[in-house]
């Protein structure tokens, strides 16, 4: 009797891990600039946020935040953009756009970054600086 009780704990078990990471997995949110409250946006002229989504997602055996940021450079000369997040929640982080060389006029570069967070943000700050 004890086995079967064992076993159905085990089974109970490995059920609530896959039905946690299906979960966390699926939490995916996109935002505007114009949709949720607690969202901010410092942005210079000559520069565009095209996306913003964050999600969660499982590495190294537990959850992280992930954002994928787009920027789009509206000037005449190729630039460096360092982006800053803040999380409302206190954690923050920064990355520079492009990461090497400089983003060229009119185009576009999303690129994705992790924030040591296991929670969906309830709000931020979005800060893009010229970084020449």
């Amino acid at each position: 009797m004890k086995k079967m009780e064992k076993a159905g704990l085990i089974v109970l078990s490995i059920t609530l891990f896959v039905a946690t990471f299906l979960l966390s997995a699926c939490a995916h949110v996109e935002t505007t600039s114009e949709s949720a409250p607690g969202i901010a946006y410092e942005i210079p002229p000559g520069v565009e946020i095209t996306k913003i989504s964050y999600y969660l997602k499982r590495i190294e055996g537990s959850t992280k935040l992930f954002f994928d940021v787009g920027l789009k450079n509206t000037t005449k000369e190729a630039h460096v953009y360092r982006l800053s997040l803040f999380l409302n929640e206190g954690p923050s982080g920064s990355i520079m756009y492009p990461i090497k060389g400089q983003l060229a006029p009119g185009k576009e570069l999303v690129q994705n970054f992790l924030l040591f967070h296991d929670l969906l943000p309830k709000g931020y700050t979005v800060l893009v600086e010229v970084y020449d």
